[in-house]
C-alpha cells in the first residue's frame, strides 16, 4: 500500500513537471524617480514593473513598493477621483 501511495505520488509529480508552461514574459523593472526625470518615455503598461520607495505613517522604515505601471496608474486616477468627489463611495459631511 505504501509502495502504491509513493509510486501514484512520482507519477503525478512527473505529469505536474511535463505540463507545458507559458513562455518567459519579458518584464521591465524601473524605479519611479527614473520615471520622473523622463516623463515622455513610452512605457509598455502591461511589461513594466515600477518599484518606489515610501514611509509609511508612523514608522520610520522605508518600504520598497513596486507595481505594473497599468495598477499604478489605475490607482492614481481612482486617488484622483477620490479626491474630486467624483467617488461614488465618497460622502461630505460624514453622511
Amino acid at each position: 500500500m505504501k509502495r502504491s501511495a509513493i509510486l501514484l505520488g512520482v507519477l503525478i509529480l512527473f505529469a505536474v513537471c511535463a505540463t507545458s508552461s507559458p513562455g518567459p514574459r519579458k518584464v521591465t523593472v524601473m524605479h519611479a524617480d527614473d520615471l520622473g526625470d523622463n516623463p515622455t518615455q513610452q512605457v509598455d503598461y502591461d511589461n513594466t514593473v515600477i518599484c518606489e520607495t515610501v514611509l509609511t505613517a508612523g514608522s520610520h522604515i522605508p518600504q520598497r513598493v513596486c507595481q505594473t505601471a497599468r495598477d499604478r496608474e489605475v490607482n492614481r486616477q481612482q486617488t484622483q477621483n477620490h479626491f474630486d468627489g467624483k467617488n461614488p463611495s465618497f460622502q461630505r459631511g460624514g453622511n
